[in-house]
């Protein structure tokens, strides 16, 4: 059964969904070989819907987006900025970009980079107190970024030995620009990623803490779902 009647009309059911895709799929294929026997290269054309994470679509992939779209002038593309994992089929994505580990069993994940994560402070916060030690920074106050720690945050030295900090975050936000601000603003220390921080960093409005010590680097993928076709 391809489509189901409801009070909106009529839809297409899960069925349905997957053989218009695999119809999709023969068109292209088919158009692709058609530019390929006739020495043509490939355009690709048609639109994408990509969901990526809101401060990492906007401030580090934001540059290549528009590069990507500048040499494909006949692709259009929905950029949405969500920090949550999408419904693939309910929302018509056609990838994701993830920053974190990938545990779904049906998804596709390739990879693109890792994001090193580095404890930082405001100035005013540990101006009193000198921070050198795991032990030290867990008497701070904390400001959790919830997608990737709350209570309980793990870091590790170059050593290779790892050490769990038991924290009591004042505020707890899935934002990482949210974090950032609330970190400048003195309320507490946060890991954060390194990219976001570097100019707080070099400007005084932060400080790092422990720099021996850091959060675990988080891997960044392209994700979809296995059944569909890899997205160019």
């Amino acid at each position: 059964r391809l489509l189901q009647r409801s009070t909106h009309g009529l839809q297409l059911t899960e069925e349905g969904l997957r053989c218009q895709r695999h119809a999709q799929r023969v068109v292209d294929e088919w158009e692709s070989l058609q530019a390929e026997l006739h020495g043509e290269p490939e355009t690709l054309r048609g639109r994408l819907r990509v969901m990526v994470p809101h401060a990492f679509g906007q401030a580090q992939l934001l540059p290549t987006m528009l590069a990507f779209l500048a040499q494909h002038p006949q692709l259009s593309l929905e950029w949405i900025l969500e920090d949550r994992r999408p419904d693939f089929i309910a929302e018509g994505i056609d990838c994701a970009v993830r920053v974190g580990p990938v545990d779904e069993p049906r998804m596709v994940a390739l990879p693109l980079a890792e994001v090193p994560r580095i404890v930082v402070a405001a100035p005013s916060l540990v101006q009193a107190t000198a921070i050198s030690t795991p032990e030290q920074a867990q008497a701070l106050p904390w400001i959790s970024l919830v997608t990737y720690y709350r209570e309980r945050l793990l870091l590790h030295d170059a050593q290779g030995r790892a050490h769990t900090l038991s924290i009591s975050p004042r505020l707890l936000s899935d934002n990482l620009f949210v974090v950032q601000q609330a970190a400048r603003a003195g309320l507490g220390a946060a890991v954060v990623s390194a990219w976001l921080v570097a100019e707080d960093l070099a400007q005084g409005r932060l400080v790092q803490l422990l720099p021996d010590w850091q959060a675990p680097a988080l891997p960044v993928h392209v994700v979809f779902p296995a059944a569909r076709q890899q997205p160019p």
